[in-house]
């Protein structure tokens, strides 16, 4: 594993590494999600199975193009409310997106973060793969610690370090229905909030 700088972060992920990267939850691994090799590598560097999906961190809502099927209000309404924060929000995926993101359920989960480096990268690179940096199993990363105590050896790993984070339970996910929400898991957000929120419009 290389420890890198901005530009380097950057320049890794056009290169197809893996890069480590903090949000405001956990470390994440991200990739660039129009290589298909590189999240090929992702898949195997964190031993997860191949029909799970992995969540998609964008910078900005014009980025959403290509990724989501269609914008609704209220989908729009929760993105205005709760983002950049701690939300995954899994929406209809757009027609070609690689179905390795989605596990092959045409359901994508996007994320936008309130960390500065993490919506920096997506802003700046575009949309990459966000997914908790630890082989599949293990505990999520807070601390440069375990993220070295997992892929120090790795060699096609980058670390952009945001120091240790703060505790945390992940981002809250949440399925946008057409009737409703389906909470799959609750994070730093209370879903009633969220709930409350979608419903009110």
């Amino acid at each position: 594993m290389k420890e890198v700088d901005f530009q380097g972060a950057l320049e890794a992920l056009r290169r197809g590494k893996i890069l480590i990267y903090p949000t405001e939850t956990l470390y994440g691994l991200g990739v660039d999600i129009s290589q298909a090799e590189a999240v090929e590598r992702l898949f195997h560097e964190k031993q997860r199975e191949a029909n799970k999906a992995i969540s998609v961190l964008v910078g900005s809502l014009e980025q959403l193009q290509g990724l989501v099927s269609n914008r609704d209000p209220k989908l729009l309404n929760l993105i205005n409310k709760f983002l950049p924060g701690p939300l995954t929000l899994i929406v209809p995926a757009a027609a070609g997106l690689n179905p390795r993101l989605h596990g092959g359920s045409g359901w994508v989960g996007l994320r936008l973060s309130s960390h500065p480096m993490a919506q920096s990268l997506a802003a700046t690179f575009g949309p990459i793969t966000t997914t908790s940096a630890n082989p599949s199993g293990q505990t999520p990363a807070l601390s440069e610690a375990q993220v070295r105590s997992y892929f120090a050896e790795r060699d096609d790993v980058a670390f952009l370090s945001g120091g240790d984070l703060p505790p945390s339970k992940g981002s809250t996910v949440v399925k946008v229905l057409s009737k409703g929400l389906e909470l799959i898991r609750e994070g730093d957000i209370p879903f009633s909030e969220i709930e409350s929120e979608f419903e009110s419009r």
